[in-house]
């Protein structure tokens, strides 16, 4: 039987080892005379690593080599291919290793996709990022080195998120919250405290209740305070100045990043912005950082991203996340590619940032990026970057060389959701939800009195 008229009767992956099943096919397609089913299974690579392992076994397993493999070899840590490292992949992937499953089965048809490494010496997202064109079409990185192999591109070295992630907190590691009380006495202090015509603005944006409205531990008297959001009702715990968004889209991923990719036009009167997502605490002092930037002259303030510094790199694992439509991320690195954009440019995160929108710079900047996130992916950091590197701007690190939110102690990186809404009802009780507090802020009172802003979806 053809074992490719047999995959296309089926309609099955020729390459997802499931016809390993079939007895007469797996016969096939391992004899020594059939050029091998799989370009990831090496048989001659296979047989030197047996010959010199198991000396007794090297004859028999010569006429079926895959098979061996599937019923023993793989268990005692003998490699398909050269990229392929079953002793590695299990070390590095324990929840493989419990559950006992044939590791190069496993990397077919999950691995890759999940962005887990066959090899140390190989970075498949990394090698998609090189060849994004192999996005559209599906295809395992390793795959289509193995049939078409040339040098690979450098391999990022990871960092260890449990060793230096001290302020990062998943859903698996409660964040430990203030009381309720406590946030009350600062909520209540900061509003004692404030000052009228603060230079300094802190904005976040959440649209369709997606977000809990998380209220700074830390509340300064000389920063204005803004919640935009499609639900103007929202209480902003007598600190937020809670205005409605300006901007009205189909797709909320995008209109809610219009505050964020346009702050010059939402609050134009501050000297600095900063923008803070929705799932990002503050909870630390950050004055000296922004005094830091403003003495800097820079006009623009970012963190690093905390596992890449390549843009390709990061659409690869957005398009294999299912992050955005792959063809529309593929689109948008291709144009960067044809205009010499570079690989390892630098990666910024944009969920932490700061600005002077006063600074042509600056505008100028955000105009670009808008530009860049309304023609392309919806990821808006995938056209941070380019935008950056376009114009020729350097940035500032906002919390300090290498630092970003799931390391600096003055902030904290939770997981987006409104899992923990409970722990601000109290706190929202207490105030009476008002689309302002008292301010002097002039920009706010004439963003809230401008015409609503359309764009198409």
């Amino acid at each position: 039987m053809n074992p490719v008229r047999h995959v296309l009767r089926l309609l099955k992956d020729p390459f997802a080892l499931s016809w390993r099943r079939h007895a007469r096919i797996r016969a096939l397609a391992t004899q020594p005379a059939v050029d091998p089913l799989h370009p990831i299974f090496d048989a001659a690579f296979y047989l030197r690593q047996l010959r010199s392992a198991r000396p007794a076994d090297h004859g028999s397993a010569r006429t079926n080599p895959l098979a061996h493999y599937l019923a023993t070899g793989w268990r005692e840590g003998l490699s398909p291919h050269p990229f392929f490292d079953i002793r590695w992949y299990l070390a590095d992937n324990p929840d493989v290793a419990r559950a006992d499953i044939e590791p190069l089965g496993h990397y077919l048809a999950h691995g890759w996709k999940e962005d887990r490494r066959p090899h140390p010496a190989f970075d498949g997202s990394r090698y998609l990022a090189h060849h994004p064109a192999l996005l559209l079409s599906a295809t395992c990185p390793l795959i289509a080195f193995a049939r078409a192999p040339h040098a690979l591109p450098p391999v990022d070295e990871r960092p260890s998120p449990a060793a230096t992630w001290s302020s990062h907190y998943p859903h698996s590691r409660p964040y430990p919250y203030l009381e309720p009380q406590v946030m009350a006495d600062r909520a209540a202090a900061y509003r004692a405290a404030r000052r009228t015509g603060n230079s300094i603005a802190l904005c976040t944006c959440i649209t369709g209740g997606y977000d809990t409205l998380r209220m700074p531990e830390h509340l300064s008297p000389d920063v204005d305070y803004f919640l935009f959001t499609d639900r103007p009702e929202t209480d902003g715990y007598g600190v937020f100045q809670v205005l409605p968004l300006q901007i009205q889209m189909e797709d909320r991923a995008r209109a809610s990043r219009h505050v964020k990719l346009q702050p010059h036009h939402c609050l134009a009167r501050y000297d600095i912005i900063v923008w803070c997502d929705a799932n990002v605490i503050v909870r630390g002092d950050l004055s000296d950082r922004l005094r830091l930037f403003r003495e800097s002259d820079l006009p623009l303030a970012f963190v690093p991203h905390p596992l890449r510094r390549c843009l390709y790199h990061e659409a690869v694992i957005c398009a294999l996340s299912g992050k955005d439509r792959t063809e529309i991320i593929v689109a948008q690195m291709l144009a960067h590619q044809r205009e010499g954009y570079p690989f390892d440019h630098g990666l910024i995160e944009a969920n932490f940032f700061a600005c002077r929108p006063q600074r042509p710079e600056a505008r100028a900047f955000f105009d670009g990026w808008w530009a860049q996130f309304t023609q392309g992916s919806r990821r808006d950091q995938l056209g941070a970057n380019y935008v950056l590197w376009k114009q020729g701007l350097a940035w500032f690190p906002l919390l300090g060389e290498g630092h970003n939110t799931r390391t600096h102690p003055a902030t904290a990186l939770l997981d987006h959701g409104t899992h923990d809404s409970d722990r601000y009802a109290g706190l929202a009780s207490r105030h009476r939800p008002r689309r302002n507090i008292e301010s002097s802020s002039k920009s706010a009172e004439d963003l809230s009195n401008s015409p609503v802003v359309r764009q198409p979806s």
